[in-house]
């Protein structure tokens, strides 16, 4: 009978404290591609030269046509930063409606949505008057020069950041049907995560699933900017990934929200001489083995994905573009 009693409680110890560690560590997979969750709707990052300087028909051209090649729906054309006021002199971005007409030319599929933002350090957003002039300032750009949303990269935010979401809001109302409003945010951790995590981070503070969620009810598309972490190990980067894929399109609603952003460009920061930033470890393919592997992991909600977002055009060169097609669209 004790020997039964031994199995019985082998058993039990399997199910009540082992599974439920690998549940959540590892969890159940497939094996699907990344072209089976590639709908279309992936995103990039487009720096401001595109609005203020001239461009040829012929750059424009190939522009469009090298992004609609690789499935790019969402273009975040970099039109700030806000100044201090809450406002962009009209030279920032001269050449923007311009620039839209010809893009459109050679196919009206991409949107292009003005990236606008600047650090919380310049820019008080606690003052309703600095609100007020963001929600004219994006209102213009989308009305008059002719964007089909706006991109707000605001840094940073914070847990509880009633301003933040008071301008959110804001900007929601005075939009016309059918524009955009996507945001960029950083990492986030459920907060159970987040206190263990903390616990040995002392410094580091995350954003937790609740703040997302408040921005989720004005914002439809939320941009995660998943990189720049120090991270140094590729196989701590992709397990990092994944579990940001989980994490995310478990806690925001149904409705194909959120963009995975991946890096392409080769420095980051540089503080003190403690970098943040590691190009061998934190690029387009690492990146992406990780949102697959998310995405193939039974705890994720495929149905809250929209796509994957590049940072930056400039700087994806051709090798990334290959192991991104060979990854993700092929």
């Amino acid at each position: 009978m004790k020997k039964y009693q031994k199995i019985i409680l082998g058993v039990a110890l399997i199910f009540i404290v082992i599974f439920p560690i690998w549940y959540v560590a590892v969890g159940p997979q497939k094996n699907l591609p990344g072209k089976s969750f590639n709908i279309g709707e992936n995103a990039i990052w487009l720096e401001h030269e595109w609005v203020e300087k001239q461009k040829s028909v012929g750059e424009i051209g190939d522009l469009v046509n090298k992004l609609g090649a690789h499935r790019i729906k969402y273009v975040f054309v970099h039109t700030g930063p806000f100044e201090s006021d809450g406002k962009i002199t009209g030279e920032r971005f001269i050449r923007a409606n311009e620039f839209l007409k010809t893009a459109r030319v050679y196919g009206d599929k991409i949107k292009y949505l003005a990236w606008v933002g600047q650090r919380r350090i310049r820019l008080d957003i606690s003052q309703p008057e600095i609100r007020l002039n963001i929600v004219k300032t994006t209102k213009f750009l989308m009305d008059e020069v002719g964007f089909d949303g706006i991109h707000f990269d605001i840094e940073p935010v914070y847990e509880n950041d009633s301003d933040f979401l008071s301008l959110l809001e804001s900007t929601r109302h005075s939009m016309n049907k059918g524009k955009i409003l996507s945001v960029a945010l950083p990492e986030m951790m459920p907060t159970p995560v987040k206190y263990i995590y903390q616990l040995w981070m002392k410094t580091a503070s995350p954003l937790s699933e609740d703040i997302y969620n408040k921005v989720a009810v004005y914002a439809d598309q939320i941009a995660v900017m998943a990189y720049e972490n120090g991270i140094k190990s590729p196989w701590v980067y992709k397990y990092f990934i994944k579990n940001e894929t989980i994490w995310l399109t478990r806690e925001i609603p149904d409705n194909k929200k959120i963009l995975i952003g991946l890096p392409s460009y080769e420095k980051g920061t540089d503080l003190n001489g403690v970098k943040s930033f590691y190009p061998e470890v934190e690029n387009i393919e690492n990146g992406l083995v990780g949102v697959i592997n998310g995405l193939n992991n039974s705890r994720s909600k495929v149905n809250s994905f929209l796509g994957v977002a590049i940072y930056l055009n400039k700087e994806t060169s051709d090798k990334e573009w290959e192991a991104y097609d060979r990854l993700w669209v092929k």
